[in-house]
This record gives C-alpha cells, sequence and structure tokens, in this order.
C-alpha cells in the first residue's frame, strides 16, 4: 500500500513538472517548504530514513524545489527547451545530493521508484 501511494506522489510531482515545463502551474499546491515536507515524510516512511536523513531530504528537496520555481519565474511564458535546459543541473544536483544522504540500499529503492514512475508516465501517453 505505502508503495502505491509513493508512486502516485512521484508520478504527481512528475506530472507537475511537466505542466510546468508546459506552462501551466497556476494550480500547484503548496509552497515548495509545504511540497518538501510532505515529499520529505513520504520518502521517510517509504525508505526509513532516520530522523537526521529526513532532515536532510527536506532541506535537499527544498533547495530543488526554490531553485525550480526560480527558472519557471525566469521564464514564464518563454521557451520550453530553454527552462527543461536549466532544470536539467537542478535535477542532477538534487540526485547526487540524495545519493550522498540515502544508503546504497535506499538509493536503489529511490531510483527503481522513480524508473518505475517514469514508465507509468510514458506509457500512458
Amino acid at each position: 500500500m505505502k508503495a502505491i501511494v509513493f508512486s502516485l506522489m512521484m508520478f504527481g510531482a512528475f506530472n507537475f513538472l511537466q505542466a510546468q515545463q508546459n506552462g501551466g502551474g497556476q494550480g500547484q499546491s503548496g509552497t515548495p517548504e509545504e511540497r518538501a515536507t510532505k515529499h520529505s515524510q513520504e520518502l521517510t516512511k517509504e525508505l526509513g530514513l532516520s530522523q537526521q536523513q529526513e532532515q536532510q531530504v527536506y532541506q535537499a528537496i527544498l533547495t530543488k524545489e526554490n531553485s525550480i520555481k526560480q527558472v519557471r519565474a525566469q521564464n514564464s511564458g518563454g521557451d520550453k527547451e530553454q527552462m527543461h535546459t536549466q532544470m536539467k543541473p537542478i535535477k542532477e544536483q538534487f540526485n547526487q545530493t540524495m545519493k550522498g544522504i540515502l544508503t546504497a540500499d535506499q538509493f536503489q529503492k529511490w531510483e527503481q521508484i522513480r524508473e518505475e514512475n517514469k514508465e507509468k508516465h510514458h506509457g500512458s501517453h
């Protein structure tokens, strides 16, 4: 059950990013802080994070969310490809940060869940 909830959350986050890249997002729910809290709590449940890991994951997500928010603000109504290009290093940095926070097993599980969500998303179109 937890895997389903987490998968749905990650799928929603991916769709949210896609909508942002496509010029949407007026219906975005919550602040970066609220999204970071929710996402870090879900990851804590899914991956069995320690309290310290949860705090580190929260900070990593918050940094990513704020950086993406800045890119969106700079590119509102602009070139989607340019926005995607600007978001790529943010996402890569986030992945590297997560790799440093999570144990090898947790990171592997996190990547597996993300990959499953990508496959579900691309399969639904």
